[in-house]
């Protein structure tokens, strides 16, 4: 049997024998060389198609059979009802012609569309690899930014940041803590490593320790690759890794501690999920959190391809430690006296008189929305493969400017600054009778308005403020074993933080009479739990100077506790800050309780000292030095700085002295 490309030739040859002559000829040789390579592709095709059915007939001969398949998810693409079917087809056929044990797929993204594919009968995600400490602690430690466009300022952020906690961090091993930057586009690295590369000198690092690897032969030579394989190795020197197409699945990096990615990418497919997940592997030994710092933008992408890929959350990955506990917190000193500080209170108030009557100016214009038309042809055109070319200058439109009636306006305008309706409606009569008012006017005319009409006084009044350090009523009530009513809390803790629960049956002979006004006192650092058991030691030298000392750092739900103070954060949110410890004097003979000098103390690491939050100068400590300065006879505030886990008998004692 003659393939097609031989029919044609041979009857084409019979034509020139027989003296025929035709222009279709070499379009002819044309489709013969087609027909040749589209039966060469055939037969290929064919030859492909025979092995395999050979090899499903050798698999299917098999007297007993198990079906593995790995990466499983890669078998359903992104169109499930097609797809699934290719599957389902083959395992049906070696069902039907083999003794079939089962068949288990494996995959790690067991999610399509935030829905779980109906085979899924075990699943193992990323929350439980961090319990369980396969995978490094997430929690808390997924940071978005928003600057604005400003990326060379938010990757230099990153480089001090990173610097600022992880400079001494090293696996158990010795491998120091390193940090990958992802780039979109390489154009995008050679823009923003200067600013990296200055990020590190102010760090106190050096530029040498950036380590580039990328596509992009210009940038990347070979003994950046083979510096990449060896990142492992704890001598390796490169820890700021700038990274593009590279570094994600398969990547295995054990000291990568944090990931960033530098600016929000056009097309993601799972590269954001991959690229911030990179730096989750956990080794034994190590303590240390993982970090991910994101643009808002790279935040929201982030979020859905979690939810789309493992059915999690950054909030689920925020909420999960490496283990958890819970235990219950029981107030034991329920009427405890508030805090009294003095605070200035402002209040606007509007000014008492006649005022002169409103009188507003019809504004000039009313100009609707601009349209911009062109006209194009088609046409060939030689610098362009554009077949649509504009015919004349471009035309612009102005539309009709939208309006409202009199009475609409005047109701928006004196609803918003608490006018007489009729008194606004009477003067917008008159400017404009029976016309509708433009709304370009309407912005005008309340500026109008407001300049007419802002007669208020901010009033300055300093009132006393009773802050209550626990509310019993935010509380759950229940009975104890003796049938009285106690008040509970249940709070949750990291596994590693079991050490810092401190409890009254076991303080009882460090504490006396002081402190655990809630047991068990739940501390945040082993400074904390340091400071707080000097400082029994230095009141029970002299317990009768002293009526309390409460830990209330951990305390900071406002419907537990009264005792914050507010202050801006640096995006100009209002944020409430609860300082770690209050520490209250007896007052003076005949003075009622509560009424004494108060001591405020806040623990911090070495490395917040300058921290725009959490430092010296602080937003924080700003917020509260506030208080201190309107109540100098009632209140004194300490920070304390240490660069260890345990605080020094001379800081501890700098704070005691306040209390004389």
């Amino acid at each position: 049997m003659m393939h097609l490309h031989q029919q044609i030739a041979v009857r084409v040859d019979s034509w020139r024998a027989d003296g025929y002559t035709c222009e279709a000829f070499p379009a002819i040789a044309e489709i013969l060389e087609w027909a040749r390579e589209t039966e060469t592709g055939n037969r290929e095709d064919e030859a492909r198609a025979e092995v395999a059915n050979l090899r499903l007939q050798a698999i299917a001969s098999l007297p007993h059979l198990a079906v593995f398949s790995d990466e499983a998810h890669h078998t359903y693409g992104q169109s499930l009802d097609t797809e699934l079917k290719k599957v389902r087809k083959t395992v049906d056929y070696l069902a039907a012609n083999t003794n079939l044990l089962c068949v288990v797929n494996t995959t790690g993204t067991p999610y399509f569309q935030r829905q779980p594919l109906k085979d899924v009968v075990i699943w193992y995600g990323l929350s439980e690899g961090i319990r369980d400490g396969i995978l490094k602690d997430l929690a808390g430690n997924i940071q978005a930014y928003d600057f604005d466009g400003n990326a060379k300022k938010y990757v230099a952020y990153v480089v001090e940041d990173f610097f600022r906690d992880y400079g001494g961090v090293q696996l158990p091993n010795g491998a120091p803590a390193k940090l990958a930057i992802y780039f979109p586009q390489t154009d995008d690295l050679k823009e923003l490593k200067p600013a990296i590369d200055k990020a590190l000198v102010k760090a106190g690092q050096s530029p040498a320790l950036c380590l580039v690897n990328t596509s992009d032969e210009s940038l990347t030579k070979q003994t950046d690759i083979d510096a990449f394989n060896r990142l492992n190795d704890p001598a390796a020197p490169h820890r700021v890794i700038l990274l593009v197409n590279k570094g994600t699945e398969g990547w295995n990096c054990p000291s990568l501690f944090a990931c960033a990615l530098a600016r929000k990418l056009k097309t993601s497919n799972n590269f954001v999920l991959q690229a911030a997940t990179r730096c989750l592997r956990q080794v034994p030994g190590n303590t240390m959190k993982a970090r991910v710092y994101l643009s808002t933008d790279n935040f929201g992408v982030l979020d859905r391809q979690l939810q789309e890929t493992y059915g999690e959350t950054i909030s689920d990955l925020n909420r999960t430690g490496e283990e958890t506990r819970r235990t219950r917190i029981v107030l034991q000193k329920l009427d405890l006296p508030p805090v009294v500080v003095t605070r200035v209170i402002r209040t606007v108030v509007k000014r008492e008189g006649e005022f002169p009557p409103l009188i507003l100016e019809r504004p000039l214009g009313s100009v609707g929305d601009l349209l911009e038309k062109r006209t194009f042809t088609v046409a060939e055109q030689a610098a362009t493969p554009s077949v649509l070319r504009q015919v004349g200058d471009a035309l612009i439109i102005e539309t009709l400017p939208e309006g409202l009636d009199a009475y609409a306006a005047a109701v928006d305008l004196s609803t918003r600054y608490r006018l007489d309706l009729w008194r606004v409606y009477d003067e917008l009569r008159r400017l404009y009778r029976d016309e509708e008012i433009p709304e370009s006017h309407i912005g005008e005319l309340a500026d109008q308005i407001e300049r007419q009409t802002r007669f208020y006084d901010v009033i300055e009044e300093k009132v006393d403020v009773a802050l209550a350090l626990v509310k019993p009523e935010g509380f759950a009530r229940e009975l104890d074993a003796d049938g009285a009513e106690i008040y509970t809390a249940e709070i949750v803790y990291p596994k590693d933080r079991e050490s810092l629960l401190a409890r009254f049956e076991i303080w009882r002979d460090k504490a006396g009479p002081f402190g655990f006004h809630y047991d068990p006192y739940n501390f945040d650092s082993n400074p904390e739990k340091s400071f707080f058991e000097q400082m029994l030691y230095h009141l029970n030298l002299k317990p009768t100077e002293v009526e309390d000392i409460y830990f209330t750092g951990a305390l900071t739900d406002p419907g537990k506790t009264d005792f914050f103070v507010e202050y801006k954060d640096d995006k100009g949110k209002w944020r409430r800050y609860t300082p770690d410890f209050v520490i209250r004097k007896k007052p003076e003979a005949g003075g009622n309780p509560g009424t004494g000098k108060v001591i405020i103390v806040e623990i911090k690491r070495e490395r917040d000292r300058t921290h725009p939050l959490d430092g010296e100068r602080g937003r924080k400590a700003m917020a509260l030095r506030k208080w201190e300065e309107m109540n100098p006879d009632r209140i004194k505030y300490e920070m304390i700085f240490t660069a260890t886990d345990a605080v020094t008998v001379d800081q501890v004692r700098a704070a005691h002295r306040l209390l004389g």
